[in-house]
């Protein structure tokens, strides 16, 4: 059993893999904002089309957003966002490789996929490792990893793709994505070995019910 120091120590650890996939989820959702002309002129698409293929991602986001708790709640965080980050990774790799629109639609789907489970498990580590009274705090520091991957996912883009072009430079988010991915399995555990946790049955009656309520 650990003691409470290690244990709060290694918590931070944990919550800081989880920082990771909320900075690289955000990479991801800028991007195509810094490669605009050369995703239009490499599929031949107006700005419409672009804006349907940079929201994609949303779209996807959303779909997947509704099962993402009732998955890590039943699962766990570690094994849910690890395959998550590594779906995210996988878009990265496909949108790298593509040069039809509908093979990079399908890349960026899955990265929203992927990246629906990044809020929610970075807010499950905050509940299951540290003390209730730290919540709120704990919560708070979420727009840290936000913010800096919203910022890397800009100017320092931009460097790459003027310097390397967009392919090369998704190709490398994609390796980031995958060294994350093993980072974050290895890292992170879903509880302290001294914290006894119930697996939790996904309540699909209730969130059709949630559904249908006019007021939500």
């Amino acid at each position: 059993m650990l003691t409470n120091e290690k244990t709060s120590k290694y918590a931070w650890v944990v919550l800081s893999a989880s920082c990771l996939f909320l900075l690289y989820d955000y990479i991801l959702q800028i991007f195509p904002s810094v490669m605009t002309n050369e995703l239009m002129h490499a599929f031949d698409i107006n700005a419409t089309k672009l804006g349907n293929l940079a929201a994609f991602f949303l779209y996807s986001y959303l779909i997947a957003q509704l099962f993402a708790g009732p998955l890590i709640d039943k699962f766990g965080a570690r094994i849910c966002a690890t395959i998550a980050i590594g779906l995210c990774a996988l878009g990265s790799l496909f949108f790298s490789l593509s040069h039809l629109l509908w093979h990079a639609t399908l890349a960026r789907g899955l990265m929203g996929v992927g990246a629906a489970f990044a809020t929610v498990s970075y807010m499950k580590i905050a509940a299951t490792w540290f003390p209730q009274r730290l919540f709120a705090f704990i919560a708070g520091l979420l727009t840290i990893p936000v913010m800096f991957g919203a910022l890397f996912g800009a100017a320092p883009m931009a460097f790459l793709v003027n310097h390397i072009g967009w392919h090369q430079s998704l190709l490398y988010t994609a390796i980031i994505g995958f060294v994350i991915t093993l980072f974050y399995g290895i890292v992170a555990k879903d509880k302290p070995k001294n914290k006894c946790l119930t697996a939790e049955k996904i309540d699909y009656a209730g969130l059709i019910k949630l559904i249908k309520n006019k007021k939500i």
